[in-house]
């Protein structure tokens, strides 16, 4: 999908953001039936991957596992991606159809979930994978536990939305001020110069170029609760917000860290995360050469020299699961999964 028509496009959205398990993804349409015009819901219960420069509506990123992409260096080689790819992966689209299939009702019956991270929409993310990589079992487990933690670490703070980063900037200049035993308490004044003065943040060009103002960040504060009160400060009444206030909208309102699974060995964090061949048992459903995608960069396989994607998926062949291909079993590949079953 094209970034700009995505999200500048009001309606489009509505559907994608319109339901975040299969009984609410659907959105209600008029259709004719015999001359009468009534309402009629549509399913939009659907696996979507969007790609674009640049970012999208909160609501369609709340609901996504965002990949970030970077461009590579002019050292590294990339195998091109052929123009059959498609057609050249009908095997691994089988295989996967058919792990599904066989794995229906065991993970429908799963029920664990990633760790708490203050943030329950990312959890519900996450949680189908989660699922899988259990049924997998092998390396997975830790390898999803393991990019859990790395993409709730890692996430963009200028992606927040704005009241969330003012909260989050606010409770530094306090704790950076001194314990809370100490500096109960800051004037208004004080806190906007702050601010101000964060090089890496975007109060000092606020609005059309201009420096967050009192009354500005008064706003932006106002719906989490806080609000500025007269204070005697120093000998002298002042406007003033309160470290506790402050302290106590963090902890209801700020993403937490996710916690770390029980099974998780976090000496072993970077091995999942960099695909440590040492690691790499094969999935149940994955050929020994099956290509790793912990090692892939932006979906395609960083090549060490001439390794092209004809070299990558010489066994997946369209063929592969005809009776007369070697290894066909009728057992295992039902007629179901026809040559054109999957296309």
């Amino acid at each position: 999908m094209r970034q700009t028509w995505t999200k500048d496009n009001a309606k489009l959205n509505g559907i994608l953001n319109s339901g975040h398990t299969k009984r609410t993804a659907r959105v209600l349409r008029t259709v004719e039936v015999k001359g009468e015009l009534l309402p009629a819901h549509f399913s939009t219960w659907a696996p979507m991957a969007i790609a674009g420069i640049g970012g999208q509506r909160d609501t369609l990123v709340s609901r996504s596992i965002v990949i970030g992409l970077r461009r590579r260096l002019p050292a590294e080689t990339v195998a091109r991606m052929p123009v059959d790819l498609f057609e050249r992966m009908l095997r691994l689209r089988r295989r996967a159809a058919r792990w599904a299939a066989d794995h229906r009702l065991t993970l429908g019956a799963m029920e664990g979930e990633p760790g708490q991270c203050g943030d329950d929409r990312r959890r519900d993310n996450w949680t189908p994978l989660h699922r899988i990589a259990e049924a997998l079992d092998g390396p997975w487990p830790e390898r999803i536990a393991a990019a859990y933690l790395a993409h709730g670490a890692g996430e963009d703070d200028d992606a927040e939305p704005a009241g969330i980063m003012l909260l989050r900037d606010v409770l530094t200049i306090f704790e950076a001020r001194g314990p809370a035993n100490i500096v109960s308490r800051l004037p208004t004044t004080e806190v906007v110069a702050a601010l101000v003065e964060m090089e890496d943040r975007p109060w000092a060009e606020w609005k059309h170029g201009r420096p967050a103002t009192v009354q500005s960040v008064a706003r932006l504060l106002k719906p989490f609760g806080i609000r500025s009160k007269a204070k005697k400060l120093h000998g002298d009444f002042a406007r003033v917000y309160l470290r506790d206030e402050v302290q106590a909208a963090a902890e209801r309102y700020l993403p937490q860290p996710p916690e770390q699974p029980e099974t998780s060995q976090l000496s072993s964090v970077s091995n999942a995360l960099d695909g440590n061949q040492s690691r790499n048992r094969a999935a149940p459903v994955a050929d020994e050469n099956t290509p790793n995608p912990l090692t892939e960069k932006g979906g395609c396989k960083v090549a060490s020299g001439a390794e092209g994607w004809s070299d990558l998926y010489a066994n997946a062949d369209p063929g592969a699961y005809h009776e007369d291909a070697p290894g066909y079993d009728p057992q295992r590949d039902p007629d179901v999964f026809d040559p054109e079953a999957w296309r």
